[in-house]
């Protein structure tokens, strides 16, 4: 696995305290209440840390993110994570808040590079 997704991963972790639910409120609830695994993630908050500056992930993120070894774009300040675990069928799914309109046949094409 790449080292930036590690970092990340660690790096969630260490979320600030201060955080209030209420900023994730309108993100959870786009969720499944199946789910049984949530990370909430204050991207912004992460990309001010020390831990940014010495790996300087703001530098890397967009590279990473267009590789597809980053699933949360950039351009997005904070995004819920969320999974259903164990036996049985499972499921996995990233929410995120976004000031652009996506255009997911582009970005899929370009993204994996496909010829729809």
């Amino acid at each position: 696995m790449p080292r930036l997704p590690c970092l990340l991963a660690a790096a969630f972790l260490f979320t600030p305290p201060g955080l209030a639910a209420d900023d994730f409120r309108d993100l959870l609830s786009r969720v499944q209440d199946s789910a049984n695994a949530i990370l909430l993630v204050d991207v912004q908050g992460l990309v001010k840390s020390p831990l940014d500056m010495k790996e300087n992930w703001t530098r890397k993120h967009q590279s990473e993110f267009l590789s597809g070894s980053l699933m949360v774009p950039p351009t997005v300040d904070r995004a819920v994570l969320a999974a259903k675990l164990g036996s049985g069928e499972g499921w996995t799914v990233g929410v995120m808040p976004s000031q652009h309109t996506a255009d997911i046949r582009r970005s899929m094409t370009q993204r994996f590079k496909l010829d729809l």
